[in-house]
C-alpha cells in the first residue's frame, strides 16, 4: 500500500475536486482510516498475551470497506455536517483501498465486498517503491502542511450533546470493535494472507505460499513471519539483511523454496511516521476554540 503521505498527495486534491466545500482535514482523516487496524496490530503484537494470527484476522476484517465505513459513520457523530463529512470520509476510504489494490503486494489485497465475500481484490500494477509513489509522497507532504496552515485556528470536532447521538456513538463504535469477532471464519476460510496455510503446520509441505514484507537475515537465511516464527529459505536470495516479500512453496513445515522475491526499501516506514505525526498535529490543533473560521 502507498505510505500515508502518498495517500494525502492524491486524495486531498481528489476531495477538493469532488467536494469543493469540503473541510480537507476530514479528507486527511479518511486517508488513514483503513490503516488504523494495522497500526493497532503493531501495538498489540508487542504484547505477550496476544495471538498474532488472531490479531491478523481481526485486522483484516476491520480494514475491509464495510468496517471502514462503519468507523466513518461513527466519526460523523462528532461533526456539524454529518452528511457532508460522511461523503468526504467515504470517498477517501474507498480511494485508499483502491490505491492499495493498484499496488503490487504479495499475500495481500483489499476487501470491497466483505462480509459477503472475503476474496481479496488486487490489480497488482506497481510496487510501493515505484517513482510515482515518491512524487505523490512529496505532493502529500506539501498538501497536509497547507491543510495545517489553512485550518490551524478552526475547530473540527464537537461532542454529541443529545442522548440519541451519544447512544449511537457508543453503539456504532462497539459494533466496530466487536462485530469482527463474528466473522473470523471469513478471512481464514478464504486463506487471506495465506493464514490457513500458516496455521496448518503439518499440512504445509507442498503448499504454495506468499509472504509480505518480512525481515530476512542473510546469515541464517531465515525469514521472520509476523507471528515471530522463523522460516528457512532456499533459493537465490539477497546477500544482506533486508525486508523481503517472497513467493514460494513449503518443502518442510519450517522451510520454503523461494520462487520469486522482492526487496523493499525502508523509506516507506519513515514516510508513514511523518504522515501520521502531521495528522495527529492536525487533529490536536482542531480542538482549539474557534477564532475566525467556522467548521464546514
Amino acid at each position: 500500500m502507498p505510505n500515508s503521505l502518498a495517500h494525502y498527495g492524491i486524495q486531498i486534491v481528489t476531495t477538493r475536486l469532488a467536494i469543493p466545500a469540503a473541510d480537507l482535514r476530514w479528507a486527511c482523516i479518511g486517508c488513514v482510516i483503513p490503516d488504523l487496524p494495522w497500526i493497532g496490530q503493531r501495538i498489540a503484537s508487542s504484547l505477550p498475551f496476544w495471538d498474532a494470527l488472531s490479531i491478523r484476522i481481526y485486522c483484516i476484517i476491520q480494514a475491509s470497506l464495510f468496517f471502514c465505513l462503519m468507523l466513518c459513520f461513527f466519526l460523523t457523530l462528532f461533526s456539524r455536517t454529518p452528511s457532508r463529512v460522511m461523503a468526504i470520509l467515504s470517498i477517501n476510504v474507498f480511494l485508499h483501498l483502491l490505491l492499495d489494490a493498484l499496488q503490487l503486494k504479495w499475500a495481500n489485497g483489499v476487501h470491497f465486498f466483505a462480509p459477503v465475500s472475503w476474496q481479496m481484490s488486487g490489480f497488482q500494477f506497481v510496487w510501493p517503491e515505484h517513482p510515482l509513489t515518491y512524487l505523490l509522497t512529496a505532493a502529500g507532504l506539501v498538501g497536509i502542511i497547507l491543510v495545517l496552515l489553512k485550518y490551524q485556528t478552526s475547530p473540527l470536532f464537537i461532542l454529541p450533546r443529545t442522548r440519541p447521538k451519544q447512544f449511537a456513538a457508543i453503539l456504532v463504535f462497539g459494533c466496530y470493535l466487536l462485530l469482527p469477532l463474528f466473522f473470523f471464519y471469513g478471512p481464514k476460510g478464504a486463506n487471506n494472507h495465506y493464514l490457513a496455510t500458516l496455521i496448518d503446520k503439518d499440512g504445509r509441505p507442498g503448499q504454495y505460499v506468499e509472504v509480505d514484507r518480512a525481515n530476512f537475515e542473510t546469515k541464517t537465511r531465515t525469514l521472520t513471519l509476523f507471528t515471530g516464527e522463523k522460516i528457512n529459505l532456499r533459493g537465490s536470495l539477497p546477500d544482506h539483511n533486508t525486508t523481503l516479500s517472497i513467493q514460494g512453496v513449503f518443502v518442510e513445515p519450517d522451510s520454503i523454496r523461494v520462487v520469486n522475491h522482492h526487496v523493499h526499501q525502508k523509506l516507506r516506514n519513515y514516510f508513514n511516521y511523518i504522515g501520521l505525526v502531521l495528522l495527529l498535529l492536525l487533529i490536536c490543533i482542531s480542538f482549539q476554540p474557534a477564532k475566525k473560521h467556522h467548521n464546514r
